[in-house]
């Protein structure tokens, strides 16, 4: 199914034991690395993209072996995930977990302040390739035009928010730059802050597509947009 998640890569695998991690709520608590390991073992795709929205991309996750990607898929160079680095072990021949070092290379976090800003941070999805040949990997990155925390700025109106929060935005970045299927996703779905974020990024310049070996592909794309 679509919505499934699939594809995930794994690095490498650790020997850390799930059944001796104490139980919290979506998960267990590795006292090892002092982190939450989210359980996405019966999760739907676009909740485990919201979790790694709402984390920031720094988290820990338990998967399924048929979650992860095969042996024989292509081992991109910059995979979507760049941002989530993730390192797994298996679990009873069944289960695998998965750990991810944050990349900051492919991070570029935008100044805070008083006004409505955006965390522009790759989408780290579930499976490398997307419905409708929209890909999630790739050897050239896809970005944002010149100054987009300026058209921002200057364009996205925060008092359309009813209540202050952090607004998580996907979309996907056509071939020609453009952007398609803008929604919400996650807790925060405050209607004026979601109209005012849809309608602007609508309006947004056109951004730099993706590329694999050379062709310019469809990409899906997160940002967190913070109404303050």
């Amino acid at each position: 199914m679509a919505n499934e998640i699939k594809n995930v890569q794994l690095q490498f695998r650790c020997n850390a034991n799930w059944e001796a991690m104490p139980e919290t709520e979506g998960g267990r608590q590795c006292d090892k690395c002092q982190k939450k390991v989210h359980d996405f073992t019966n999760s739907k795709a676009e909740e485990f993209e919201r979790i790694l929205a709402e984390n920031n991309y720094n988290i820990c996750g338990r998967f399924k072996l048929e979650q992860l990607a095969p042996p024989s898929l292509p081992l991109w160079k910059k995979w979507l995930s760049a941002a989530m680095v993730l390192i797994g072990f298996n679990w009873f021949a069944s289960k695998a977990h998965a750990q991810n070092v944050k990349a900051t290379s492919v991070k570029d976090t935008t100044r805070s302040s008083s006004k409505a800003t955006v965390s522009s941070t790759l989408n780290a999805t579930s499976s490398g390739k997307f419905p409708d040949g929209i890909f999630g990997s790739f050897e050239i990155l896809p970005k944002p035009p010149a100054n987009f925390q300026d058209f921002l700025d200057k364009n996205l109106d925060k008092k359309k928010a009813l209540t202050p929060g952090r607004l998580v935005l996907t979309f996907v970045i056509e071939t020609d730059g453009s952007l398609s299927d803008i929604h919400a996703i996650g807790k925060y779905q405050d209607e004026g802050a979601v109209n005012e974020a849809i309608r602007i990024f609508k309006l947004s310049p056109k951004w730099t597509p993706g590329q694999i070996l050379d062709k310019v592909v469809r990409v899906q794309y997160t940002v967190p947009i913070f109404f303050n």
